[in-house]
């Protein structure tokens, strides 16, 4: 590759290129796909379209750095990236909900349900396919 990886006190090196391409391409390549499954049904593509606009800011702010250090940590498997997927989305869900109620907002509670709902499905079939895509475009099968 041309860009080296990035070495650091972690012990796995991390490629940048394949790290951007697989971070872009899991939710994407979901949302395709289950728009392309469901095609005939009106509401099955309308979620997976709008799953990538809805979650896709937060997975990339949240899922970035955690699936970096854990990448950097020598995990790799796509089984481990769907349990930390689900754990950053419920820990990111119970802190907005939280702050929400601190603030005194109680509207934003029926948000942060809908952020759960749809997030305890897309966040670990999307950190998944991030693994399964990082192995595959590093050829890092263990």
């Amino acid at each position: 590759m041309i860009i080296p990886p990035i070495h650091g006190p972690l012990k796995t090196p991390v490629w940048p290129g394949a790290f951007t391409a697989a971070l872009l391409l899991a939710p994407t390549s979901i949302a395709l796909l289950v728009a392309s499954l469901f095609f005939l049904s009106p509401i099955f593509p309308l979620v997976a379209l709008f799953s990538v606009f809805m979650g896709g800011p937060i997975y990339l702010i949240l899922g970035s750095p955690t699936l970096f250090y854990w990448l950097r940590s020598g995990q790799n498997s796509p089984i481990s990236a769907a349990a930390l997927g689900f754990c950053v989305n419920i820990a990111f869900c119970l802190i907005a909900g939280l702050i929400a109620r601190v603030v005194g907002k109680p509207m934003e509670d029926d948000f942060v349900m809908m952020f759960m709902f749809y997030g305890s499905i897309f966040a670990p079939v999307w950190s998944a396919v991030f693994a399964f895509t990082y192995n595959y475009l590093t050829r890092n099968d263990r």
